[in-house]
């Protein structure tokens, strides 16, 4: 491997810092996305989702090169069968992305989440544009709370033809819950990947490349790593071939690049892979970026980030959804169940508590029905009831307000007739005195 400046980009820099800087400014004076909007959005979601299955119309994916994965779609899937359907206006769309982008900004590479019992923190895996992961795991743990935090671990966008509606609910989610929701970037949020496999497309279909290129400036505000408690370590890829990397030394990293010239540590965070239980050291990997580490590299990137024991990474689809490896000091976990439409594998993530302690949930979106509840009625609670108050007061009284509005109407009548008999009487004296 040379060396590279991993503060370099490959020609994307001038474009990308324009979009930055137009990102930031058209954020100014706009409004949160509010819980009753993103609660009916997702339900007009579901709705999508359940006339699909009975129609039999649409697919799950959207045309992409294979990334070595058994069972990638093939790129020329008839564009017939392609969901082209935009839920969200673009203007309201570069709102939303203008203000994720500033809320995302200022947090550092390295972002420390510390939490005590009762919570609990969902980690969720590569989702790559499968909406009906996203709603299924929203339904089974609920929205963000005190007591439920969340962090997204990479890769929101391509494969799926629903990447766009899913970085809507996250995007919303983080700015509606900013303490309770955490995103990191992933190998596919990069603009290299995203124009390949899928998500341009996504994007062109539904709004244009204006769009596109504003989702980039957002994707290069995601922090790279967040660490749990001090002791976890949650990261998109994996280790760094390069040695003596440190939280310190990848916090000094400018990740502001829609691309980087590789190999380098930030393109080692998103892409690498961990090695079987046996393999030692590091090698490049057939990936064509990133590398596959081993045992020996665990332990050494841990005993130098004290008091880090584990480290938590996706990007890898696992038959189960998840794997343990290296003895547990490595966990990987993935969330897009039959990945692509094809792999038939399960998805899962995994709830954590406060002393790293955790548990696994599988699902497989194709045999789990939806159910019939909404989430507007499920958390509008509030909304709703004091909706229902005010039409139960109106009904008991709907005797006395329509007496209070007859006389209103007589007395407003009368008013009426009041001034036009005084306009008539000054008209008649004016022409009286001509």
């Amino acid at each position: 491997r040379g060396h590279h400046d991993p503060h370099q980009n490959n020609g994307e820099g001038l474009k990308e810092g324009r979009e930055l800087k137009e990102a930031e400014l058209s954020a100014e004076g706009q409004h949160k996305p509010t819980l009753s909007w993103l609660t009916a959005f997702m339900d007009q979601l579901s709705d999508d989702i359940v006339s699909q299955r009975h129609s039999s119309v649409g697919s799950r994916m959207y045309s992409a090169h294979s990334h070595r994965h058994a069972g990638t779609p093939s790129r020329h899937q008839p564009a017939s069968t392609r969901q082209r359907r935009a839920l969200i206006s673009e203007k309201r769309l570069l709102r939303l992305l203008a203000l994720t982008y500033n809320q995302l900004k200022p947090l550092p590479n390295v972002v420390h989440i510390r939490f005590r019992d009762p919570t609990r923190l969902v980690v969720v895996g590569d989702l790559h544009g499968q909406i009906e992961d996203l709603l299924l795991i929203l339904r089974k743990h609920g929205l963000p709370s005190h007591d439920k935090w969340f962090i997204f671990n990479g890769d929101l966008v391509d494969r799926g033809t629903n990447a766009c509606e899913i970085c809507v609910i996250i995007f919303s989610l983080k700015l509606l819950f900013p303490s309770y929701v955490f995103i990191n970037r992933g190998n596919h949020e990069t603009m290299s990947i995203s124009q390949v496999y899928g998500f341009r497309e996504e994007i062109g279909y539904k709004y244009g490349t204006k769009v596109f290129l504003r989702f980039n400036s957002v994707f290069c505000a995601m922090p790279l790593v967040h660490v749990v408690n001090g002791k976890a370590m949650i990261v998109h890829g994996g280790l760094c071939y390069e040695p003596g990397v440190t939280l310190a030394s990848i916090n000094r990293l400018n990740r502001f690049h829609a691309n980087w010239i590789k190999p380098s540590v930030i393109t080692d965070l998103l892409w690498s892979d961990p090695g079987d239980e046996q393999f030692q050291g590091a090698a490049d990997s057939d990936r064509g970026s990133g590398c596959i580490f081993g045992s020996d590299i665990v332990q050494e990137f841990l005993s130098n980030n004290r008091p880090l024991n584990l480290v938590i990474r996706s990007h890898q689809m696992k038959d189960e959804g998840f794997e343990r490896h290296f003895g547990g000091s490595v966990l990987t976990i993935f969330s897009a169940s039959n990945y692509c439409g094809t792999c038939h594998n399960d998805g899962a993530v995994m709830e954590m508590t406060p002393d790293n302690q955790y548990q696994v949930y599988r699902y497989y979106v194709g045999s789990t029905p939806l159910g019939h509840s909404k989430f507007s009625d499920r958390y509008c609670l509030l909304a709703n009831s004091v909706a229902a108050k005010l039409i139960h007061r109106i009904a008991e009284n709907r005797l006395q307000l329509l007496d209070y509005y007859e006389k209103e109407a007589r007395l407003r009548q009368a008013m009426i007739r009041e001034r036009d008999h005084r306009k008539g009487k000054e008209e008649r004296e004016k022409e009286k005195e001509q």
